[in-house]
């Protein structure tokens, strides 16, 4: 400062031509800035991309717990998934067996979105327990006394009885340990080899 202060102390007329040029300066910039910004306008359709999604088809993220006091139930308990539930006869012939696991989101009026099969084993099974976990009736989840999208995590067990291929209680336990988030206990589908 003292520089500054030495110059315009120097010669009356410096001090004021800086002075002005600085305002001069400061006012130009002030201008292209605003000309710059457009004015505010009425948004229109056509304004908007073609795949935004609706409020009522997608849920967003921040809106999907994980975890909360009460977790979403299958309206009949567990029986009502297996109602809805059948062994695939291609898989069944074929003697595949083991654990499809269905990931969803269970919103906060009890309805299943955006289910997907997150490990699969083929023939069908993926399909089968994706089709049992959405024709299910759901009661939502709860946080704080109010009803709220929850994401599940829930395994499916296909085992054939009487094959020579039945999973051993290793195997099994292996099985639960590799997906630890599963919010219930897992399902089991019988099916009987050929």
């Amino acid at each position: 400062m003292p520089l500054l202060s030495n110059y315009l102390n120097s010669t009356p007329m410096a001090g004021w031509i800086t002075i002005l040029t600085m305002a001069m300066l400061i006012s130009l910039t002030a201008c292209d800035v605003y000309d710059s910004q457009e004015e505010p306008g009425e948004i229109t359709e056509e304004d908007l991309p073609d795949d935004l999604p609706t409020p009522s088809s997608s849920l967003e993220e921040k809106d999907i717990f994980e975890v909360v006091e009460d977790e979403p139930k299958p309206i009949g308990g567990m029986e009502s998934i297996y109602e809805n539930l059948t062994y695939p006869e291609t898989a069944r012939e074929v003697g595949i067996q083991g654990v499809v696991v269905v990931r969803f989101v269970v919103d906060s009026e009890g309805n299943v979105r955006e289910p997907q099969v997150i490990r699969e084993i083929g023939g069908g099974a993926g399909e089968a327990a994706k089709e049992a976990i959405t024709s299910t009736e759901w009661q939502p989840g709860e946080q704080r006394e109010r009803n709220v999208a929850v994401r599940m995590t829930v395994p499916v067990r296909f085992q054939l009885q009487n094959s020579d291929s039945e999973q051993s209680t290793d195997e099994i336990e292996s099985d639960k340990a590799e997906f630890p988030e599963a919010k219930m206990d897992e399902i089991v589908v019988t099916g009987y080899s050929s």
